[in-house]
């Protein structure tokens, strides 16, 4: 199946990984919702790690994937077209009746937003969003002042 989220640098779709291929190498428990590794040297361990937005994730095949995703192709057989999120909203509870997918179509995913220069404004010309300032309040009072750093 072919994503349309990814693509090489030639313009052409990154196949991603069959749901067989992932059945192959991970062992998925609907009711407790534990994603285990079934080959090689993690063999018997959980998948993947916590990244810094709180979203288990794994390599496959030198790619990093959601964990949530993998569950979904593992259990539909494809790999979700749109959004999925838990509802209990814990991204880490993995359970098959706590995934759902987004009502969202792609074409109207909500544009990511960039907190920071939202509650900042834009810097000056040649300047970064801080640059030198400890705190958005001091940079913003100092703008405010007509004071450039």
């Amino acid at each position: 199946m072919k994503s349309y989220l990814a693509l090489e640098e030639t313009g052409t779709a990154v196949t991603e990984p069959s749901a067989d291929k992932l059945r192959s190498i991970f062992k998925y428990n609907p009711h407790d919702g534990t994603l285990i590794y079934l080959k090689g040297a993690r063999a018997g361990k959980k998948v993947g790690w916590v990244d810094t937005l709180g979203y288990n994730r794994a390599w496959v095949e030198n790619k990093k994937y959601s964990c949530s995703k993998i569950v979904w192709a593992m259990m539909t057989g494809a790999f979700p077209e749109r959004r999925l999120y838990t509802r209990d909203k814990n991204r880490l509870n993995l359970k098959w009746n706590n995934l759902a997918m987004s009502r969202l179509d792609k074409d109207m995913r909500l544009p990511r937003i960039n907190v920071t220069a939202v509650l900042m404004g834009d810097p000056p010309p040649g300047r970064s969003m801080l640059d030198g300032y400890k705190h958005a309040s001091d940079y913003n009072a100092a703008r405010s002042m007509g004071k450039p750093k």
